[in-house]
C-alpha cells in the first residue's frame, strides 16, 4: 500500500480525479479517517474505466452519509456520482471470501497489484 498525504500532494493523478477528492472530502466530512484506491484507476492504462474505493467505517457517522452509502442499493447511484465502485473496507467480497481492501489488492486472476492509501485525517480546508 502507497500512503498518500493529500495535503502534501501537488499531482493529479488521473482524469477524473476531481470527483473522486469530492468524494475524499464527503467521507473526512462524514469522520472517515483512511480511504484506499486501485483498479485500472492507478495503473499505467491509458483510459481507466473506473475507481475502485473502500473506505473505512470507524468513526463514520452514518447520517453524514449521502443515502447512497448507506446500503446496496446504492452502488449504482455511487458509481454514476463519483466514477467507480465504492465499498466499506471491512465488508466481505461474496465470492472471494475477503474483505475489500484484501480483494482491490489482487487482479481478477489472483496476482498481488498495489492500492493507495489516503489519510483524510490531514485535508484542510
Amino acid at each position: 500500500i502507497l500512503w498518500v498525504n493529500i495535503r502534501a500532494s501537488k499531482a493529479v493523478w488521473r482524469s477524473g480525479v476531481a470527483s473522486s477528492l469530492a468524494l475524499f472530502v464527503h467521507l473526512a466530512e462524514a469522520g472517515c479517517a483512511t480511504v484506499y484506491f486501485g483498479g485500472s484507476f492507478v495503473t499505467a492504462k491509458a483510459n481507466p474505466g473506473d475507481i475502485d474505493v473502500t473506505w473505512d467505517l470507524e468513526g463514520v457517522d452514518p447520517t453524514m452519509l449521502i443515502p447512497a452509502f448507506r446500503g446496496p442499493d446504492g452502488i449504482e447511484e455511487l458509481k454514476w456520482i463519483f466514477g467507480g465502485h465504492f465499498f466499506p473496507s471491512e465488508l466481505v467480497e461474496g465470492d472471494s471470501g475477503m474483505t475489500f481492501v484484501e480483494f482491490f489488492q489482487q487482479t481478477k486472476d489472483g496476482r498481488p497489484v498495489g492500492i493507495v492509501q489516503i489519510d483524510l485525517t490531514t485535508l484542510e480546508d
